[in-house]
């Protein structure tokens, strides 16, 4: 799958939401919660929460993509227009005008997990939902220490998502469990995140025209990448090795591709 993501299978969790829930409640430990973002059809949305997966290492040492992959798929709407529409609603109405059937869904994913060891995952306007689904369970006072939240290419700012997210872990300790990443030169978490970064014309028309924009080749990437996250000895071919344009925010402090502190000119 690391070398044709196209393969990628979406099993679908069909039935009512309590067997959606239960089986993720006997899920293994260490399960990927992922979640879309926008303009992701099915197929599309399912490539990318395998791509975007971290590795894991088995007991030998040996990377891998973890086994499985639960994908809470956001249905796009029927134009791009609509689709911004609805992230603009999720991101800056949302927690005053009503939480969206996806926040909420999302959040009760996460909830009966309950204190397993769970990684959330999030691409795009999957990272506001993120933020959405762990500012609801804050709320209701739901912890689990053991939760990671990591999200790729973001459309929310880093301070908001890891205010949520530490709310719901009950701790800042242990900042690796709580990942903010995307290329300097991705203009979603820039502009709609307002996050530090350089904004380009040239590749937010990429961002509209391609699949393989730096808004797409998050993880270990995909055919005709340019740069990627996670460098990779399986790499799909044609893609560059590269990830000198990548800020990782972990617990709220930006490291470069070397994991070396950033500091940002104020």
């Amino acid at each position: 799958c690391t070398k044709n993501p196209e393969l990628a299978q979406a099993n679908l969790l069909m039935g009512t939401p309590e067997k959606v829930q239960t089986e993720l409640a006997k899920a293994d430990k260490g399960a990927v919660l992922a979640v879309n973002g926008i303009d992701n059809p099915l197929g599309r949305a399912a490539q990318l929460a395998m791509q975007n997966a971290e590795l894991v290492r088995d007991a030998n040492g040996v990377e891998s993509k973890p086994n499985t992959i639960y994908l809470m798929h956001y249905a796009p709407a029927n134009n791009g227009l609509s689709e911004l529409l609805v992230a603009a609603y999720e991101k800056d109405f949302a927690s005053t005008l009503g939480y969206s059937n996806q926040d909420l869904a999302y959040a009760a994913a996460i909830a009966i997990r309950e204190q397993k060891e769970t990684v959330s995952q999030g691409h795009s306007r999957g990272a506001i939902v993120q933020t959405n689904a762990n500012t609801i369970l804050g709320d209701q006072g739901f912890t689990n220490p053991k939760l990671e939240v990591r999200a790729v290419g973001g459309g929310t700012s880093v301070e908001a998502f890891n205010k949520a997210a530490n709310k719901v872990r009950g701790s800042t300790a242990d900042a690796e469990k709580v990942t903010f990443s995307y290329f300097k030169d991705d203009p979603v978490p820039i502009a709609a995140g307002g996050n530090p970064g350089v904004m380009s014309l040239s590749e937010f028309w990429q961002v509209l025209t391609t699949s393989n924009s730096a808004h797409s080749c998050y993880g270990t990437g995909a055919a005709g990448c340019r740069q990627v996250q996670i460098l990779s000895p399986n790499a799909p071919a044609g893609a560059v090795q590269s990830n000198s344009n990548l800020i990782r925010f972990k617990g709220g402090i930006p490291y470069d591709s070397n994991d070396q502190p950033l500091q940002f000119n104020k």
